[in-house]
Formats: C-alpha cells, structure tokens, sequence
C-alpha cells in the first residue's frame, strides 16, 4: 500500500500519504493528539470517484457497527454518524467525491498524577 508520512509543520498533527489506490480510493490519513499525546481525531479523506469504493466503504462500516445513529446511508452512500458510549464518534461522508471519515475521541486521556500511593501494592511487590 505503500504508507508515507508528510512533513508536519504542526504540533500533535501527523499526515500520512495511504498511496496513489489507498484504502478503499481514500488516500490520505491525518491523526491529530492532544498535549498528553493521545490520539484525539483521525481524519481520513480522499477523491472517490468510484462509486462502487463510496458505496464498499459505507457498507463495511454499517456492517461492523450497525445503522448509524444519525444521518443516512442509501446503499452504502450518504452522510452517517456513529455514537458510541465511551465517547467516540465516526463520521462518514462519502455523498460526493470528496469522502472523509473521521474517528472523534471526545474524552481522550490525559496524563495525570493520581497523587495517591498503594502501600499495599508495594509491599505486596517487595515479597
């Protein structure tokens, strides 16, 4: 598939190429990370102009994770949104040739000091 970074000239954003047939027709890949260096957004996007790739993409994400929440999809073509418990949502535009799909994490962790040692846990470890 042949997967290449861009230069990143911003901080906590990553660009990759995904090649000239990429996955599906979509060929470009942008991960975005929080201060912590969590992944906060992935952002995948691309000109389909196949139908048959548009409709391939909408249809393995409804397979894997049901009907969308929000939107629509007509045979695996449409504007669609995935609502998931822990926080993340997926976005599939693919209604034109412009596609994108967008993984959202909208809690993503962050790098915290609880403040609090387990005594019990060290000692238990130091026998």
């Amino acid at each position: 598939m042949g997967i290449t970074s861009y230069p990143s000239y911003k901080e906590g954003q990553i660009s990759y190429s995904l090649g000239t047939e990429g996955i599906l027709g979509v060929t470009n890949a942008t991960v975005f990370t929080n201060s912590s260096g969590y992944i906060q957004q992935a952002l995948l996007s691309g000109v389909v102009e196949s139908s048959e790739k548009r409709q391939s993409l909408g249809k393995l994400l409804e397979q894997k994770y049901g009907a969308p929440a929000a939107g629509y999809l007509s045979d695996g073509i449409g504007k669609a949104r995935w609502l998931f418990q822990e926080g993340t949502t997926i976005e599939l535009r693919n209604s034109t040739f412009d596609v994108s799909l967008a993984y959202v994490d909208e809690r993503p962790r962050v790098q915290s000091r609880s403040g609090k040692i387990d005594v019990e846990a060290l000692s238990r470890k130091n026998q």
